[in-house]
């Protein structure tokens, strides 16, 4: 119970980095969908798909990491790995479009899974823009820099967990609901 409330006053107190990361996927997705429509001619490269839901929460957790450590460049990485985690969607959609598969066939395989994965990698967005906001805290806040520090690694931590269980719930769903 006390982890839902905190995770509940950590997104409110988050709310403008949840936002950020969400515009930069969003970005990303955009970027992607009309590259792909200007490139009608690009061939697909062949993608790793995993067999297992363990080696796909492994290989999505991996891609939540390299996104959540974005933390130690001040959310520089974070930002650039949202946005191309964004082409990457968008690309697929537009090609996925481009090749005949309707949009309702395309949102039946992509939203189960999706209504978990996309909220883990947002929240990994969150966790790696976390020291910019540490950063701005510091400069701006008559709390001490250990108070602030503290309350990042709870919030970080929260965001962890939640991470870590959509992620697994989204590759339970991935590999056995929508192959």
């Amino acid at each position: 119970m006390r982890l839902i409330k905190k995770l509940i006053t950590s997104s409110q107190k988050d709310s403008f980095l949840f936002l950020i990361s969400l515009l930069c996927l969003i970005l990303g997705l955009i970027l992607g969908f009309l590259f792909n429509l200007k490139q009608s001619d690009i061939t697909t490269q062949e993608v790793y798909i995993p067999d297992s839901a363990i080696k796909l929460f492994t290989n999505n957790i991996s891609a939540m990491g390299n996104i959540a450590i974005g933390f130690f460049s001040f959310g520089i990485i974070s930002i650039i790995l949202l946005i191309s985690n964004g082409v990457f969607i968008g690309l697929t959609v537009s090609e996925k479009l481009s090749s005949g598969t309707s949009i309702l066939e395309i949102i039946i395989k992509i939203l189960p899974h999706g209504i978990f994965e996309i909220p883990a990698i947002i929240a990994s967005g969150v966790i790696g823009l976390k020291s910019m906001q540490l950063l701005i805290r510091i400069l701006f806040s008559e709390k001490k820099f250990s108070e602030e520090f503290v309350t990042m690694v709870k919030d970080i931590f929260v965001l962890l967990i939640v991470v870590i269980f959509l992620t697994i719930t989204s590759s339970i769903i991935e590999i056995y609901i929508t192959p």
